[in-house]
């Protein structure tokens, strides 16, 4: 349910967030099927909306454990640009 630490402990975080995985659709084609992580969903609107806000979530835990001045890398295997540039997007835009 979420980081329960100390704020502003650690140097710097890697955010691996769970997501639609279609970046590896070449490799595993069923999981152009499927939604977010293990979930095993159908992939429509709504799972995509979920993985969004749960990348979100997460990267809000990693920034709010991370020192002031420290590292946070948000990583997904998405090719979506809800999952990708729209994420880096709302991270420049809350984070700066």
């Amino acid at each position: 349910d979420g980081y329960k630490g100390e704020a502003g402990v650690y140097d710097a975080a890697l955010v691996d967030a769970p997501c639609t995985a279609t970046g590896t659709g070449r490799r595993n084609p069923d999981v152009m099927m499927f939604g977010c992580g293990e979930g095993r969903k159908k992939r429509d609107a709504k799972v995509l909306e979920e993985c969004v806000e749960t990348q979100r979530r997460l990267f809000r835990e990693a920034a709010n454990a991370v020192k002031s001045g420290g590292c946070v890398v948000f990583a997904t295997c998405s090719m979506l640009k809800e999952e990708g540039e729209e994420q880096v997007r709302w991270i420049l835009e809350e984070w700066g």
